[in-house]
């Protein structure tokens, strides 16, 4: 009965780490698509699947490569520069506190 109980934590425990996993690992694929600014919607963020980006902001397209890390993402700019945010389910908040909702 012993080894039942202990055989069934196990498995329980084993679930549990799985789906935490699963559950925090962000990747491309999981939040690839467009992003538009919730106080202008003529502003968006197009995050595709391959890890690259196309940011329209202020009149100006802008392209890029993104990388996920947790619940941080990276722009990384063609030209040297990064910005980071964070994403929370289909919304994410870039540093300036703009907060960007997925169509």
């Amino acid at each position: 009965m012993k080894t039942l109980k202990l055989a069934v934590l196990l498995f329980l425990i084993g679930l549990l780490v799985c789906s935490m996993v699963i559950g925090c690992s962000r990747t491309s694929k999981s939040v690839a698509g467009t992003y538009v600014n919730k106080a202008n919607s003529s502003e968006y963020l197009e995050l595709k699947a391959n890890g690259e980006f196309y940011l329209r902001e202020l009149g100006m397209g802008i392209i890029g490569k993104y990388e996920i890390e947790g619940d941080t993402i990276t722009l990384k700019f063609d030209m040297g520069l990064a910005a980071r945010g964070r994403i929370r389910g289909n919304t994410l908040i870039d540093e300036d506190g703009k907060t960007w909702v997925k169509r």
